[in-house]
């Protein structure tokens, strides 16, 4: 039986990391802005694995009734595949603006490059989760949390350089585009640091949301 139970784990974990790999895929698309990663992944791709990711969680909770770190692994998988599907849809939502972050700088002004900034260090969160994920690594985890916090800084401070212009000059499609595109940006980031906490949980036995200011000062 005890074997049995490892293989149905071993198999979900690697369904998990299947997952993980085709939101990072589509978060190179989008984020980085890479027209050569290959082709955007479709939301229903994700979607069905995320149901039938929760569906294997369920059913092995059901069967073999696992107490302890294997329950804690277990629930902790069905925390982070309802985040990385929401990372998947946030994608999705971009990938339909069809952004031109050339444009959008150019429209906004000086100084250059915070946008495309912005967005690289949101898409390094989303393959940092995912390795610390895969990896059970806690102090990357905590390093993604504290990082979290930093782009929501920068991405507010930058929706105030957008306010700025659109109040002083006409609005272009990039400009109201490119202001859209922030705040998905920034939920993708908090969605990042959602699994990061997750695994926090699954390494410790704490849980830590709502609980920054005790575990980082």
């Amino acid at each position: 039986m005890l074997k049995h139970f490892d293989r149905e784990v071993e198999l979900l974990h690697r369904l998990l990391i299947s997952q993980t790999d085709r939101v990072g895929h589509n978060a190179r698309i989008v984020l980085a802005f890479d027209p050569d990663a290959g082709d955007f992944i479709d939301d229903k791709t994700i979607d069905r694995n995320e149901v039938e990711i929760e569906e294997e969680c369920l059913k092995i909770i059901a069967l073999h009734q696992p107490v302890a770190d294997d329950l804690r692994f277990l629930t902790t998988i069905i925390k982070t595949n309802y985040n990385i599907e929401r990372i998947g849809d946030l994608l999705e939502n971009l990938q339909k603006l069809n952004l031109n972050p050339e444009r959008i700088e150019s429209d906004l002004g000086p100084p250059p490059g915070e946008f495309v900034q912005l967005f690289a260090r949101v898409e390094t969160t989303v393959h940092q989760a995912a390795e610390s994920l895969a990896n059970r690594d806690d102090r990357l985890a905590m390093e993604i949390w504290k990082t979290s916090k930093e782009i929501e800084a920068d991405a507010l401070a930058l929706v105030d350089r957008f306010r700025e212009r659109l109040l002083k000059e006409a609005a272009t499609p990039a400009l109201l585009d490119g202001l859209l595109s922030i705040r998905y940006a920034k939920r993708i980031a908090n969605n990042a640091a959602n699994v990061a906490k997750e695994v926090l949980y699954l390494v410790t036995g704490e849980i830590v949301r709502h609980r920054r200011r005790e575990f980082m000062g």
